[in-house]
């Protein structure tokens, strides 16, 4: 731990809530780096040397000026940290009056440095975790170097995990989601992908046999839901099982995010069971391929957008006339009418599988 001007200056700050005396704080070498007389900075203070090579207290009177150089009547104690001299602290004025201060002035400084250094290390371990995370989504990271990692950071990257990405739109808004995600979990990994882009690491448990789950995807989305007021989107990616697939744990999420923003951009959370099959998908397509596929939906969107979603929800629930109609709240003869439409349209026949298709992928792509 090296003491530096602006720790330097916060000692003082706090020391004067203790004491009115001048106060000055020198560094391992005996230069005043912080003071209450700004005139005296940067000075080698002799009483500061002297203590920091004896290693106790040294107390100056008037009749002991000369021997030291830009020094003033005082008291000067030795700043330790985990057994060192960092610096020295000193308090001015005649020795009667500062004496008594000196251990207490000397134990608000080093709490200070101990407060600082636990700070410090605490913003070195979630830059490191950042970092980490950051090499997990990596695919030319090695396996060795990601599992001496994970066991130096006690992180178990071993059982089913996920990828949860959080998309802001600005760079503000992604650090108030940042510390949104502080508020509810540290534990958990999570990093900047980007100024709009937070990833954080899910872990995924099983609850049936032929069903995965993410922990905590719920509790996520409803602190999400309780503390942000800005606009966002979320998106949870497809489960895998083993380290080397958290990149495609990362990539599943991307394109999740964007087929959900792109299908339904109102919504704010979007995970893998839901968007599968435009997410598998998404960016494969050159452009005269995409013209292609989506040349269907386009024509219902000039004659009749509310077509798009009465099909959507007719896929949805595969393709049932009767569950389809209740949802909408329609007759089910209303609804066969809206479904001839659309064969006339796109001139297609919906008893046809390849027509079926085709109309899907022009809805999702």
């Amino acid at each position: 731990m090296q003491l530096r001007e602006q720790l330097a200056e916060r000692i003082v700050e706090r020391a004067q809530k203790i004491i009115k005396y001048p106060l000055n704080v020198m560094d391992e070498t005996g230069i005043i780096i912080a003071s209450t007389n700004h005139a005296r900075k940067y000075q080698k203070h002799g009483g500061a040397v002297l203590a920091l090579s004896e290693l106790k207290a040294i107390e100056i009177g008037d009749s002991m000026l000369p021997e030291f150089t830009n020094a003033q009547p005082g008291v000067n104690l030795p700043i330790m940290f985990k057994n060192e001299a960092i610096g020295v602290i000193g308090i001015s004025g005649p020795l009667k009056e500062v004496r008594p201060f000196g251990e207490l002035v000397k134990m608000s400084a080093e709490m200070v440095v101990e407060y600082t250094s636990m700070v410090e290390m605490t913003r070195w371990s979630e830059r490191r975790r950042e970092e980490f995370l950051l090499e997990c989504i990596d695919q030319t990271v090695s396996q060795d170097h990601l599992i001496d990692m994970a066991a130096q950071l006690k992180v178990d990257i071993f059982n089913k995990h996920a990828v949860c990405i959080i998309e802001a739109n600005n760079s503000e808004h992604q650090k108030h989601i940042a510390q949104v995600l502080n508020t509810w979990s540290r534990q958990r990994l999570k990093a900047e992908y980007s100024h709009k882009t937070t990833l954080v690491l899910f872990k995924a448990c099983d609850i049936k046999p032929e069903q995965n789950t993410v922990d905590d995807w719920q509790s996520l989305q409803m602190h999400l839901k309780d503390e942000l007021r800005i606009p966002y989107h979320c998106a949870l990616g497809n489960i895998y099982d083993h380290p080397y697939e958290i990149p495609f744990a990362f990539e599943s999420a991307m394109a999740v995010l964007k087929s959900g923003m792109r299908l339904n951009p109102d919504e704010r959370f979007y995970q893998y069971s839901d968007y599968e099959i435009p997410s598998l998908f998404e960016g494969t397509f050159s452009a005269w391929q995409k013209d292609k596929l989506i040349a269907q939906a386009g024509q219902l969107e000039l004659a009749d957008p509310t077509l798009i979603h009465t099909l959507l929800i007719w896929f949805e629930h595969d393709c049932d006339v009767k569950q389809t109609s209740e949802h909408l709240y329609i007759h089910p003869n209303t609804l066969r009418y809206r479904l001839k439409r659309v064969e006339d349209i796109c001139d297609i026949n919906l008893h046809h599988y390849k027509d079926v298709c085709r109309l899907y992928f022009s809805l999702i792509l």
